[in-house]
């Protein structure tokens, strides 16, 4: 007679058997293969994407989800980069790229080779139920958690752009709170995370909030509110150090600098906010109150050239870059515009 627990024996036999070789089999990465995989709670569709941040053309990867949300994509990334991983918001592939889909559902991630993901995310909840961990987990786990909290201040600053200067930094204020909780949740030493990745991030966070403080003034100059702007708008410009070109040079000083020469700009000719070429060349002009060493000047004076070289033909580019060339700047950023003024004529979509 078959003893009655024999049959089950064999049955634990065969699902260990099975479980070790699926370990054994599972696929390792080749070499400079990147990976992603998990599942996306919830989605709005069956199609996730990948594409590389930062270029309108880069093409996408169409990643399949499985019944229930389940995903994995190996793939070569040519660099190490950002990326946009695209959950949720559209039904298909097509509706993603005519833009007839919903507000898209995105992570930011930083990709490398030998990185592999594994993500958790659900789309009712995303900030609370982001999960990245892995090969490369610590470091995309801050980026796509920081990524995710600018966009929930984002919706929240819609309500708040237009409220009293009280309203909308108090709703700064927590978002600082919020990024500056993410560093701190950052560990403390990771081979995947640079050593200055934590000053480095603290700096930029420091150019977006005050940034965002400009284009608070900028939006409301002309309402109620400008009657009662407080200190604590402006205060950020006594502690920039504008006499250091470095520093100057920094992208994130760049944009915030830039951001208050237009409001000095509207503030001194409000009558050419709706004339873009008029208020561009007031831009330049108000970069030039705003130092009072030539270092730090022509290290932002470069930057605005260089970000609005599709004006090199406008009377107020050829001024400003006739002063750059003119002035003590090294020859090899000189030649950069000289550079970036042909490319540009030469294929001016670039």
């Amino acid at each position: 007679m078959e003893r009655p627990g024999k049959n089950l024996c064999l049955l634990f036999f065969f699902l260990l058997l099975s479980a070790g070789m699926t370990s054994c089999t599972k696929k390792d990465l080749l070499p400079g293969e990147a990976r992603i995989r998990g599942r996306v709670v919830n989605p709005s569709g069956s199609i996730a994407m990948l594409k590389r941040s930062g270029d309108p053309g880069a093409p996408r990867d169409s990643i399949k989800l499985g019944a229930n949300g389940e995903f994995e994509h190996t793939f070569l990334p040519d660099s190490a980069g950002s990326f946009t991983f695209i959950y949720g918001g559209m039904q298909d592939i097509d509706a993603s790229r005519s833009g007839n889909g919903k507000k898209l559902m995105t992570l930011d991630l930083f990709l490398d080779s030998g990185f592999d993901l594994k993500i958790w995310i659900d789309t009712k909840n995303p900030g609370q139920s982001l999960s990245v961990s892995g090969k490369g987990g610590e470091l995309n786990n801050y980026i796509a958690s920081k990524g995710i909290t600018g966009d929930e201040f984002d919706d929240t600053l819609e309500a708040v752009i237009s409220a009293p200067a009280s309203v909308f930094l108090s709703a700064l204020n927590k978002y600082k709170l919020n990024l500056d909780a993410l560093i701190t949740k950052l560990p403390p030493s990771s081979p995947d995370i640079p050593s200055s990745f934590r000053e480095d991030e603290a700096k930029k966070n420091y150019f977006d909030i005050n940034r965002r403080k400009i284009q608070y003034v900028i939006r409301n100059m002309y309402t109620e509110n400008a009657k009662n702007f407080p200190e604590e708008l402006f205060s950020f410009m006594s502690e920039l150090p504008l006499d250091s070109p470095v520093a100057v040079s920094d992208p994130g000083s760049l944009l915030l600098i830039t951001a208050y020469s237009e409001y000095l700009a509207l503030k001194n000719n409000p009558e050419i906010s709706a004339d873009e070429e008029k208020l561009s060349a007031a831009k330049y002009e108000s970069l030039k109150s705003i130092f009072r060493e030539r270092g730090g000047y022509d290290a932002a004076l470069f930057g605005y050239l260089k970000s609005s070289v599709r004006s090199h033909g406008s009377e107020w580019w050829k001024n400003a870059f006739d002063e750059y060339i003119s002035g003590p700047a090294p020859d090899s950023l000189k030649k950069e515009l000289s550079r970036l003024i042909l490319e540009t004529a030469a294929d001016p979509e670039k």
